[in-house]
């Protein structure tokens, strides 16, 4: 029995030393791709910040790197990818969101963006300042001093608390309706895996699965899509101008 002890002492120990040894080494790429980087070896910096982000340690700050990387050797596509990757690990991040701007204005692209109306466009980019749990936190927070702020109104027999009372709880409660909506906007953008980035440096948008299919349009490396179907080594894709259309799974990566 003691044997046993020990023995599974020793292999939690081993399993731990290894794990730990493992995250040094993705830190250490890490490290070298940012070195690689500012000596201006791009490829190389590309190579060592792909292998830290395969492991546990992912960050926005480290895709954004990546991201500089894969535009410094001109691979728009995948700069965009890991830009938007950035993004879905942290909405608020300002450096990537500034150079997922700058590298789609140098995309050669025919699918132009529906023009949405601006105060939809305001919500969205103020929704994703924050995650959803940031806004799912402060919603709670407001419901709480407004729901003790009703409390105070309930119980009250001074006319003038309860006249403050009810002003704030009902204020506060309708304020929180505003972080309750962020969160909801922030969450479908983090948790939605069917958005992807074309990586070929074309990809031909079809009628149908297989090359079989008649041609619709191509769309270049770096244009964002969502996947709505798929068959086999096809994916059907909604691009951002609402065309419909199968792309072949190697010319696309997921967010």
């Amino acid at each position: 029995m003691r044997l046993q002890i020990i023995s599974l002492l020793v292999f939690f120990l081993c399993l731990f030393f290894t794990v730990k040894g493992q995250e040094v080494n993705y830190a250490d790429d890490y490290n070298k791709g940012m070195e690689a980087y500012n000596k201006k070896d791009f490829p190389k910096s590309v190579k060592f910040f792909e292998s830290s982000l395969s492991g546990p340690m992912k960050s926005a700050q480290a895709y954004t790197n990546l991201g500089l990387a894969y535009h410094k050797v001109g691979d728009i596509g995948r700069a965009v990818l890991n830009f938007e990757r950035a993004l879905r690990q942290s909405p608020g991040y300002s450096p990537a969101r500034q150079n997922l701007r700058a590298a789609r204005q140098l995309i050669d692209t025919n699918v132009k963006e529906h023009k949405a109306f601006w105060l939809f466009k305001a919500w969205e980019a103020l929704a994703l300042m924050l995650t959803s749990r940031t806004w799912s936190i402060m919603f709670y927070l407001l419901l709480f001093i407004g729901s003790a702020a009703m409390l105070l109104w309930y119980i009250s027999m001074n006319d003038n608390l309860k006249f403050i009372g009810i002003r704030l709880g009902l204020g506060f409660v309708i304020l929180s309706l505003i972080p309750f909506a962020a969160a909801g906007t922030a969450s479908t953008e983090e948790y939605n895996s069917n958005y992807v980035i074309v990586v070929g440096v074309q990809a031909g948008v079809r009628t149908a699965p297989g090359l079989d299919g008649e041609d619709i349009m191509v769309v270049s490396s770096g244009v964002k899509a969502r996947i709505t179907e798929q068959m086999g080594d096809w994916y059907r894709v909604r691009l951002e101008n609402g065309v419909l259309g199968w792309v072949p799974a190697k010319t696309i990566e997921r967010i």
